[in-house]
Parts: structure tokens; C-alpha cells; sequence
């Protein structure tokens, strides 16, 4: 379903759960060709995180074009990582999944549980995860290294009426360790569900 102002938590996997993104320079290939599509199709981002076997992006689309902005990336993708590697056939398990997701509180939502994927994969910490390079948390905690079309609003003010300053910053850092304890011990069922 595509409409003008639509947000979406997209996701994709390797086929066969492959580890697509198994090196740092892939994961920074496909966040080229991320920055490329957004920028091409009038996207706005809110969210997104490149781990070694799949990706999140939570993203706005002003106009409906969803569907031939996912196609252009992943196709572009996939089309540069065969030529580098003189590879042939498909990399990702399907075509994408895009669920379409309310403004707010539920893309709020969605958001903290794309910064907190390397958490829950175990790569890291929430003390740690400035230094995950290959998603938004770290781009939300450094403002200089913020690309225009990443918007960190909905994020923080979904997170309890937080603002874009270090204060604000700091405080959803915080209510990410609180997740990430609740996710753990079993008492964050809407997380699970988003899994």
C-alpha cells in the first residue's frame, strides 16, 4: 500500500539468512546506495540499521513511491556487490517487507527497535552503541555527522517529549537501556512482537 506521507518499516534478509553484509565495507556499499535512494526518490529516513545478514529503515515517502525507490536500491545493490565480486543471482531472500506504520508513537516505536538491533544481536551495549558505525543511533548522538535527510525528531519525541540537544541526547540513550533491560528480562512484548 503506497500513499503520499506513508511511513514504513522496511526490512530484508539474505537469501538463505546469508551474511550479506559480513564486511565494513559492504555495510557502507549499501548505506551509499541507501543515501543515493533517498535523496532520488524525496525520501525522508527516521531510522535504520545495516546488520550482517539484514537491514531496517524506518522511512517517510512524501510521494507514493515506495515500491520503485526499494526496487532502484536493492537493485543497484545487488547489481554492484556481483560485478565487485563477479557473482551472480539473487542476495536478498525476496523482494522486501514493508509494514506500513502510523506517524508517532508507533513509528517511535519502530525507531527504538531499529537502534537497538546490534543490542539485541549482542554486538554491543547500549554504553557501546555510538561506536555500531552502520546505523542512525550513532548519527542521532552526533549532529555533525548527520545527513539532511536523517530526521531524528520523531525519534526523540516519541521517546517522552524529548528534544535535539545533548540533554535530550543523553535521556534517550537512557530509555534505550531501560528497553534493553526490559526487552531482556522478558516485560517489553511489543518489542517481541516487532521481531
Amino acid at each position: 500500500m503506497e500513499y503520499a506521507g506513508a511511513c514504513y518499516h522496511v526490512i530484508n534478509r539474505g537469501n538463505c539468512r546469508r551474511w550479506v553484509f559480513e564486511h565494513e565495507g559492504t555495510k557502507e556499499a549499501f548505506e551509499v546506495c541507501l543515501a543515493e535512494a533517498v535523496v532520488r526518490f524525496g525520501w525522508l529516513v527516521h531510522g535504520w540499521v545495516v546488520m550482517g545478514n539484514h537491514f531496517h529503515v524506518a522511512v517517510q515517502t512524501p510521494e507514493a513511491n515506495l515500491c520503485r525507490g526499494m526496487q532502484w536500491l536493492q537493485t543497484t545493490f545487488v547489481t554492484r556487490f556481483n560485478r565487485l565480486r563477479s557473482e551472480h543471482g539473487h542476495l536478498f531472500q525476496g523482494r522486501y517487507r514493508a509494514i506500513l506504520t502510523q506517524p508517532g508513537e508507533a513509528l517511535g516505536r519502530v525507531c527504538r527497535y531499529i537502534d537497538l538491533n546490534p543490542v539485541r544481536a549482542k554486538i554491543g551495549t547500549v554504553e557501546t552503541l555510538e561506536t555500531y558505525r552502520h546505523g542512525s543511533f550513532r548519527r542521532l548522538m552526533s549532529p555533525k555527522e548527520r545527513p539532511a535527510w536523517l530526521d531524528v525528531g520523531t525519534t526523540l519525541r516519541e521517546a517522552g517529549g524529548l528534544v535535539d540537544n545533548p540533554t535530550g541526547r543523553q535521556a534517550y540513550r537512557n530509555a534505550l537501556a531501560w528497553l534493553s533491560d526490559e526487552f531482556n528480562a522478558g516485560r517489553a512484548p511489543e518489542y517481541q512482537g516487532l521481531s
